[in-house]
């Protein structure tokens, strides 16, 4: 009994294919989009643990270094104990006696402060560690599962499989997570440098905050353009989650200055239906349009995220561009 067997296009022309060899296809289609996923996950970590290793043993060693200062250092203790009873003995004959203790200096708020930031610091870079750790685990099961079936549309029910639980769990954020919680550690030692420094000189301490400074407005400046630009390719972990504050804060100024060139319109404007549209009411009329027009795109940008903005943006570029190409012809 003959089967119908469906027909594809293949290398431009039609021919007959069985279910498994449909499968086949498939998979083989999403094979090298797989690999690229997992490669850039095993790839992502393997940066943040080489980065944390170098990173956490400095963290450590300054912590170490300061922590020294808040613990009473036992052997000068001793010395001073011995140098008070000495004294004491040697007024004794004169009937003086009196024992005072020698109290150990008040430990430095700003150094138990640098040493709790370097802390965080430090726990933050080992739970990116750990993150990266446990991305390296999933990226290689993502890929070992999908081989198991031996039957090729039981592999491609299986990939999609997998491949759903990624965009449901959003395996992105968590990969996104672990290089934002490094940057946030670096950060905050650098925090900890500037405050210890206030207790030892304060030149020291000024130059430290300075280069912190610069640094910081750096970052925080490659984080904010591609809020504006998404062409930009400069952009940090942070760009992601400064999208929707800054949209929404845009939006939010828009709305207010539309209120505004409505009520200059109203003051300006007199509305005539028997005469024609002045110059100030056309301009008018044209910047509420801008600005309603400004206030659904902040909307829409709110909604579909910085990834998806980047993609529709460079589809409607390409469109745009080829539209004005054949108008010019």
């Amino acid at each position: 009994m003959a089967t119908n067997n469906p027909q594809i296009p293949v290398r431009g022309a039609m021919r007959n294919v069985d279910g498994n060899e449909i499968w086949d296809m498939y998979l083989n289609e999403v094979k090298e989009d797989d690999k690229q996923i997992a490669d850039a996950w095993k790839e992502g970590s393997d940066g943040i643990l080489t980065f944390i290793g170098l990173f956490s043993t400095i963290v450590a060693a300054f912590i170490i270094e300061f922590y020294k200062r808040l613990s009473p250092d036992s052997g000068n203790q001793t010395v001073a104990l011995l140098g008070q009873i000495s004294q004491q003995l040697a007024n004794f004959p004169n009937g003086t006696y009196s024992i005072t203790a020698n109290q150990p200096p008040p430990s430095s708020s700003s150094m138990i402060w640098a040493i709790a930031v370097w802390l965080i610091s430090l726990v933050s870079s080992l739970a990116s560690a750990l993150i990266a750790i446990l991305l390296q685990e999933w990226a290689r099961r993502y890929v070992e599962v999908q081989i198991r079936p031996g039957d090729p549309n039981h592999r491609a029910r299986v990939r999609s499989f997998l491949f759903l639980g990624t965009k449901i769990y959003k395996m992105r954020l968590i990969a996104q997570m672990a290089i934002s919680l490094l940057h946030l550690s670096v950060f905050l030692f650098f925090a900890g440098l500037v405050i210890v420094f206030h207790t030892i000189n304060k030149n020291v301490a000024i130059a430290v905050e300075v280069a912190v400074g610069v640094l910081g407005v750096a970052y925080i400046a490659l984080s904010i353009l591609p809020c504006f630009d998404v062409r930009c390719p400069y952009r940090t972990p942070m760009s992601y989650f400064l999208w929707y504050p800054t949209h929404a804060i845009l939006s939010f100024a828009v709305v207010c200055l539309r209120w505004l060139v409505v009520l200059l319109h109203g003051c300006l404007a007199e509305p005539s239906w028997d005469e024609p549209l002045t110059l100030t009411q056309r301009i008018l009329f044209r910047w509420l349009y801008s600005h309603e027009e400004a206030v659904k795109t902040d909307w829409r940008y709110i909604m579909d995220g910085l990834g998806k903005v980047i993609i529709n943006s460079a589809i409607n570029a390409q469109a745009s561009k080829a539209c004005s190409q054949y108008t010019k012809r």
